[in-house]
């Protein structure tokens, strides 16, 4: 089979992701259901998500870990540990324009800081950022 195209986003010149919103702040530690809807494009893929700076691949198209949950967590070149498996705190569902991030409880006596990494063939990002409160 062969395909052609002429959209001229072939180049790698794809504009950033545009979010109605994509920075939650300050959610409470009993968890939150929270919804972003892309504004300029119909879909976009989950590239991995991140707690404090760890990196969970599961659920990633990408990545050499990516379906190998038995594989062992490293840490990569910048020092950040990388995990094979999905990000036990997040639940993340994209359908179509709009991506639903279910944050799970923090029974933590400290805040977390989450990010949830995008992609779409050229555009990687932004994605979106979730600070959540620490238990009391």
């Amino acid at each position: 089979m062969l395909v052609s195209c002429t959209e001229s986003r072939l180049d790698g010149d794809w504009d950033p992701f545009k979010w109605d919103k994509n920075k939650f702040k300050n959610i409470s530690a009993d968890g939150a259901t929270l919804v972003a809807t892309l504004k300029n494009y119909d879909t976009c893929w989950l590239t991995s998500t991140s707690m404090d700076g760890d990196i969970y691949e599961g659920g990633s198209i990408y990545g050499s870990v990516a379906g190998n949950e038995d594989a062992e967590p490293f840490r990569d070149s910048d020092g950040r540990w990388r995990y094979p498996g999905k990000n036990p705190r997040l639940d993340v569902q994209i359908e179509g324009r709009k991506v639903t991030v279910v944050v799970a409880p923090n029974h933590d006596p400290v805040p977390h800081t989450f990010y949830v990494s995008l992609s779409l063939m050229d555009c990687f990002g932004p994605g979106i950022t979730i600070t959540q409160k620490a238990h009391e």
